[in-house]
C-alpha cells in the first residue's frame, strides 16, 4: 500500500488527530491480517507546511515543528506492543467489532480490539492473573483478570491487551447492527 494517511487539516476532508491515530492502528492490523502483502507506506512522517486548512500540509505523524501528533503516539504504542510478534488470528467477531491476535515465540500475546460503529464489550477468557492494557492514545496500565475473564470496551480507539496467556475464548456483548 503506497501513500496511505489521514490529513489533520481544518475544513473539508480533514480528520482529527485522534481519528487518524485510530485509523492508523486499525488499518495496520487489518493489513497485517492479510496474506501476501507487500510494504505499507504511511504518508507522511512530518507535516509539509503550516497552513491548517491545506490538507497537503497536514498528513504527518509529527507537526512541522517536529512535535508529535496523536498518530505518532498511536504508531509508537502499536510498535511497542507488537514488536517481535506475528499475526496469528482474526477472531471473526460480528461486524463492526474486531479482535486480532499476535504472538511472539516466547509465548507473549497481544490482542488488538476495536469496533467502528457501536459500543460493544468484548469479554475475553484468559488464563493469566494480570495483563497489560494499553491503547492508541498512549494509556498504559496493568489490570487484574478476575475469575479468568476480562471485559474490554470496543470502540473506535483500539485497545491492546498484552501478556502470557493461551489464545482466548471471546464473547461479544452489546449492541450489534
Amino acid at each position: 500500500i503506497s501513500e496511505i494517511g489521514w490529513p489533520n487539516n481544518l475544513g473539508g476532508g480533514g480528520s482529527t488527530e485522534e481519528h487518524s491515530a485510530d485509523a492508523l492502528v486499525r488499518m495496520t492490523s487489518l493489513f497485517c491480517s492479510q496474506p501476501l502483502t507487500g510494504p505499507m507506506i504511511w504518508y507522511d512522517f512530518q507535516d509539509d507546511g503550516v497552513n491548517p486548512r491545506y490538507n497537503e500540509d497536514n498528513f504527518g505523524l509529527i507537526h512541522h515543528d517536529e512535535t508529535p501528533k496523536q498518530p505518532y503516539v498511536a504508531a509508537a504504542m502499536m510498535n511497542r506492543v507488537l514488536a517481535g510478534k506475528r499475526f496469528v488470528k482474526d477472531h471473526g467477531l460480528p461486524y463492526p467489532a474486531w479482535l486480532h491476535e499476535y504472538a511472539a515465540d516466547d509465548g507473549t500475546r497481544t490482542l488488538v480490539v476495536w469496533s467502528t460503529q457501536f459500543g460493544e464489550e468484548v469479554t475475553l477468557t484468559l488464563d493469566a492473573p494480570e495483563v497489560e492494557w494499553s491503547d492508541a492514545r498512549g494509556a498504559l496500565r496493568t489490570v487484574k483478570v478476575t475469575g479468568g475473564a476480562l471485559t474490554v470496551p470496543a470502540s473506535e480507539t483500539p485497545i491492546f491487551i498484552t501478556g502470557r496467556f493461551a489464545s482466548p475464548t471471546v464473547n461479544v456483548v452489546g449492541p450489534l447492527p
